[in-house]
């Protein structure tokens, strides 16, 4: 059904009202998309492994490992150390990698892929939180993959700032056929926002680009704070976390922005204690995370794939 300046698909970010935000510039003339989808193709949720490591206690994002199959990585929300963490299926931490230069501000999410200059996998990290909208910029650091026990340095940075004034975001997408960044903001009622990255990494804040917003099939904010996503490793496929369900998209084609237009699947997530990462298995499971202490890990299978390496 076709609204004015909005094609009704229905889904759950939101935002708050504009009483609590009287700087906020007005809205662009962008969709505003609803979101809603069939419950298939996922089958329930399951408990896969449990990390215990010293100093893990607030996972908060998670990405693939580019050169060690079936492992993962993930990270600390904000006032930790500025430190990665390396583990398998089996719940083994297989390491802790320091990620020197830079604070661990409100780091929020990651994503995986090749790095800027081509030269062997990445990981990007998402400086997006912004709890109480107070930061004048957004970051999202780019650190080559360590292989053995050196530190993840960093390659590339992209900093931003937003067109018309702070967010709060925890989720971050990197479209592996573009290289292209996004982020997704965290809202408690009504639609949140999808942002584009500019191209370049630069130290110098630019602009972030507003796609669209969407508003989330929910009836209690848990079910409409996005607090994590992920693209597919193919690029085909992208998915949004809430604390309770995950919406997963079709990407097609080279107009790699569309999809966000069309109704996406639903997936009902485990019950966490404060579940704020999702991210792909190579046969397109979802994995999610949760903080705590032991880092709870969980598994949303899909029927027709095989089960995760």
């Amino acid at each position: 059904m076709l609204l004015p300046l909005a094609l009704v698909i229905a889904l759950g970010c939101g935002a708050e009202s504009p009483a609590s935000e009287p700087d906020r510039a007005p809205a662009e003339a962008v969709p505003e998309v609803e979101v809603q989808g069939p419950p298939l193709p996922f089958e329930p949720p399951q408990a896969l492994t449990r990390v215990l490591a010293p100093r893990l206690s607030e996972s908060s994002g998670l990405a693939p490992s580019g050169l060690q199959p079936s492992t993962y990585w993930t990270h600390n929300d904000s006032g930790n150390p500025a430190e990665l963490f390396h583990f398998d299926l089996e719940g083994r931490l297989l390491g802790r990698h320091a990620v020197p230069g830079v604070d661990n501000r409100d780091w929020e999410d990651l994503a995986a892929g090749s790095c800027p200059d081509g030269q062997g996998p990445c990981i990007y990290i998402a400086e997006i939180g912004d709890n109480k909208k107070q930061y004048e910029w957004v970051a999202v650091y780019a650190v080559r993959e360590p292989s053995g026990d050196e530190p993840a340095g960093i390659v590339a940075t992209w900093r931003a700032r937003y067109p018309d004034g702070a967010r709060n975001a925890e989720a971050l997408l990197r479209d592996p056929v573009t290289g292209l960044l996004y982020l997704v903001t965290k809202e408690g009622s009504g639609p949140c926002e999808i942002y584009r990255f500019p191209t370049v990494p630069s130290e110098a804040p630019g602009v972030l680009t507003l796609v669209t917003r969407l508003q989330l099939d929910g009836l209690t904010a848990s079910m409409l704070k996005v607090t994590g996503g992920d693209w597919s490793a193919d690029g085909s496929r992208v998915v949004l976390r809430t604390y309770m369900v995950a919406w997963e998209w079709d990407v097609h084609g080279d107009d790699r922005e569309s999809h966000w237009s069309e109704p996406p699947r639903r997936a009902w997530l485990a019950v966490e204690d404060q579940g704020e990462a999702v991210t792909y298995t190579p046969e397109y499971h979802l994995i999610t995370s949760s903080e705590g202490v032991p880092m709870v890990v969980n598994l949303v299978p899909r029927p027709s794939a095989t089960p995760p390496r």
